[in-house]
């Protein structure tokens, strides 16, 4: 079969033909447009050989249709790559490929056109297909990195948002602090019916005050993800009467009949968070005993299988409007605005309650509500406990102890309103008690005298009390091993933990009532 001069160009753009002497004779048109290459040139003016490496004139290559010839041009920056075939008996030599391209950029770059392919060489598809797909991946990228971008900055605004409220709330709690620390000195002292009516009215008032505060706190906390869970062997039936007991002098003066039944062996122990527990029963209790004007409110606790413990509280109340029952665990919703105004609250509880829940693997439901009450459902998962688990500290539980006398005790406390009442209430309890302003104040005193206890407020100026009790116990002084117990509004698991990294032995939260400063002596003192 013979072909003409202009159908091989055309077919095999990137094609020629030399003779026996290297004079091309045959120029394909994509090699006529790039290289300007013309029949009568010599084709060594034109190419040289890169493959084979031993060949170093086009005339001397074998002839070899399935042997890969390896093209390089000697004026431009372009590569050819295909086989040889003899023509005519071997008069005559043919290359028979196409251009080098690796990319899109390359194809741009070598000034090439999809023309200079024959439609049977899948290369301009191969590149578009390729540049399409690159540029996918660069649009996803940078999607990408303004997705991160936005998640970096909605971090940073949650963090912030958080570090606000941790630092309002230790604002807060400071003269919240001094109203119920006060109020519970008043309470031991020599009052009139009616001064006492009044100091349980502002008890209730401090009380009620602390509680917003908490729940504004612990959503931020939530939201954040720093809600923490920390299971501990817990004696069920102890646990859940603590609980109860709190709520039974609210029932009596409402005329409520408080019904508890716990079906579980009462030495039974379970691993579990006993604090997220007392949070999410006291809420549901709480909310039952608030909207039950009259009649009953039932706790029960039951073990439905081994791994799962389910609490429900029933009561004859008003009951949840079928309308609000399905956003009754958003934030800040409750059954209308005059429910507010009639019975308080922030609307907040119930959703803590379900993600605590959904925490500790279980959740927070509503079985069942109308206008002859309600029925709340508790589940976690539990573990069973043979034991409890000695204290890491080494440290006893505490016990209520009437007096500490003959203890010494270091206040490191920035707030003179807090040293005042830290020293009084240290004194309610036969404690000798020594006040200094700073953690550098703390750390010298520290080095030469010699504490039962230290209570270090956490945020100080000069040095904050992380860095104290870091001193401290760095140090050779008398103080170097005695308790450090953080004394704090900072209520953040963060600042926890920075307490106990730097050697301190506990945590007291502001504000601290007289009970809850005689529970931590009772821990860390001997008596």
């Amino acid at each position: 079969m013979k072909i003409s001069k202009t159908d091989f160009a055309t077919a095999v753009p990137f094609g020629f033909v030399v003779d026996a002497t290297g004079t091309l004779t045959i120029v394909g048109v994509a090699l006529q447009r790039r290289l300007g290459a013309e029949p009568g040139m010599r084709v060594e003016d034109v190419f040289r050989v890169v493959r084979p490496t031993r060949v170093e004139s086009f005339v001397d290559l074998p002839i070899a249709p399935k042997a890969t010839v390896l093209l390089r041009a000697v004026q431009a920056e372009l590569e050819l790559k295909g086989s040889t075939m003899a023509l005519d008996d071997g008069a005559l030599t043919a290359f028979w490929g196409g251009a080098v391209v690796r990319d899109i950029v390359e194809f741009k770059q070598r000034g090439l056109q999809i023309s200079d392919f024959p439609p049977s060489d899948a290369t301009p598809d191969l590149l578009l297909s390729m540049q399409a797909t690159r540029s996918a991946l660069d649009d996803a990228r940078k999607i990408g990195d303004k997705l991160k971008a936005a998640l970096l900055t909605a971090e940073a605004a949650t963090e912030a948002k958080a570090r606000f409220l941790a630092t309002m709330s230790h604002e807060i709690r400071t003269p919240l602090n001094g109203f119920g620390s006060m109020i519970d000195l008043l309470h031991d002292g020599e009052l009139t019916l009616d001064q006492r009516e009044n100091l349980d009215t502002m008890d209730v008032c401090t009380r009620s005050l602390l509680v917003l505060v908490n729940d504004i706190l612990e959503f931020s906390k939530l939201e954040a993800g720093k809600i923490q869970v920390s299971p501990e062997p817990v004696l069920l039936h102890q646990a859940i009467t603590r609980i109860t007991e709190f709520f039974r002098a609210s029932a009596r003066e409402r005329g409520v009949d408080l019904r508890v039944r716990i079906d579980a062996p009462t030495d039974l122990w379970l691993l579990m968070d006993a604090d997220r527990v007392r949070q999410i029963v006291s809420n549901l209790l709480g909310n039952a005993l608030k909207f039950t004007l009259k009649g009953h409110v039932e706790l029960q606790v039951q073990l439905l299988t081994t791994d799962e413990l389910t609490i429900d509280v029933r009561d004859t109340g008003i009951g949840v409007g079928s309308e609000n029952q399905q956003r009754l665990f958003e934030p800040f919703v409750q059954e209308d605005a005059s429910t507010t105004r009639r019975f308080g609250g922030t609307g907040l509880g119930l959703s803590i309650s379900r993600q605590l829940a959904l925490a500790m693997g279980g959740d927070v439901e509503l079985v069942h509500s109308d206008h002859a009450g309600s029925h709340f459902r508790m589940c976690i998962k539990i573990e069973a406990s043979s034991a409890p688990v000695a204290r890491r500290d080494g440290r006893r539980e505490a016990a209520w102890v009437d007096s500490f006398e003959g203890h010494t005790v270091l206040v490191a406390e920035d707030d003179p309103t807090n040293q005042l009442i830290a020293k009084k209430m240290l004194q309610k309890l036969g404690i000798t008690a020594t006040v200094v302003a700073d953690g550098l104040g703390a750390v010298d005193v520290a080095q030469s005298t010699h504490f039962d206890l230290i209570l270090m407020d956490l945020m100080m100026p000069n040095l904050n009390g992380i860095e104290a009790a870091n001193r401290i116990r760095a140090g050779k002084g008398p103080c170097s091993n005695v308790p450090i117990v953080a004394f704090s509004a900072a209520a953040f698991g963060a600042d926890r933990d920075a307490a106990i990294a730097a050697g301190m032995s506990g945590f007291l939260e502001k504000p601290a009532r007289l009970d809850g400063l005689r529970a931590v002596l009772a821990k860390y003192l001997t008596c």
